[in-house]
């Protein structure tokens, strides 16, 4: 088996209008089956690696809310620790290092998993406490 064939198998790069590229990951939102998509683009000598607002767009469709304290403290944390910055509600990374693109299309991917989880889990939550207010409460 050639392990290195299977493991690209996995990811989709589509290529888009002014050399913009789609790679849609095997990398799931929480609780759907929805992939996270990764853009990358050359600006110059740099490349820009984002998820172009999807997980915001997927975390608002399942209740969540990308713009909550919460949200803005795991996003400070995520900037100062690593190479991906959450800013106007994008997950980003940039480089000039050819080399570093994959691995910055993977921390994206990772970081638009975890936002995702973390934005929605308190509207799980609120759901759950509804549902169980509901159940306890005496019918008249």
């Amino acid at each position: 088996m050639d392990l290195k064939k299977a493991i690209c198998s996995l990811f989709e790069v589509q290529a888009g209008p002014d050399g913009v590229q789609h790679i849609v990951t095997p990398i799931t939102y929480a609780r759907t089956s929805d992939r996270v998509v990764v853009r990358v683009r050359q600006r110059g000598n740099a490349y820009a690696i984002d998820e172009n607002c999807g997980v915001g767009f997927h975390a608002s469709m399942a209740g969540g809310d990308v713009e909550s304290e919460v949200i803005a403290r795991w996003g400070d944390e995520l900037s100062s620790t690593g190479s991906v910055t959450l800013q106007d509600g994008t997950l980003s990374a940039n480089t000039t290092d050819k080399q570093l693109i994959a691995p910055r299309i993977f921390r994206v991917a990772e970081a638009a998993r975890q936002l995702h989880a973390i934005s929605t889990s308190q509207a799980q939550r609120q759901a759950h406490d509804l549902e169980a207010r509901f159940s306890s409460a005496p019918f008249s």
